[in-house]
């Protein structure tokens, strides 16, 4: 999970995001605005002489607020942050590159009176697997 470590070490301290940072879930009565962080995938990044030194790993940050204007917002500041001068090292995770891969907007209208507002991103992260 060394991706997870990284982001939420650059994103824990970049002092426009004031969310809450979590990985996998957001804890039960957790105030919202929040961000989520999860690894989708993880693929080796192999040349022809040897085993990959580095992984590519697709990373989803979810942002999840109670209002359309909060989740976008938060949105735009995450993505902002996430064009970090690279490489870097972020919680001893020697990060490679960052690059943006996608974002979906969505609703949960079943979560609470009011709902939530998400957005999720995609972001595919190559750092060192040494």
């Amino acid at each position: 999970m060394k991706p997870i470590k990284a982001l939420y070490n650059l994103l824990s301290n970049a002092a426009t995001i004031t969310a809450s940072i979590y990985p996998q879930r957001i804890p039960e009565g957790v105030a919202l605005p929040a961000i989520v962080l999860n690894q989708i995938s993880r693929v080796a990044n192999d040349t022809k002489k040897e085993y990959s030194k580095s992984d590519v790993s697709r990373i989803q940050v979810s942002i999840v607020a109670e209002s359309a204007t909060s989740a976008y917002d938060l949105a735009e500041l995450v993505r902002t942050v996430m064009r970090a001068e690279l490489p870097n090292t972020y919680n001893s995770v020697y990060v490679q590159n960052i690059e943006f891969a996608g974002e979906v907007t969505l609703t949960d209208d079943s979560a609470g009176e009011q709902g939530e507002f998400l957005v999720v991103q995609d972001y595919l992260i190559q750092y060192s697997n040494d």
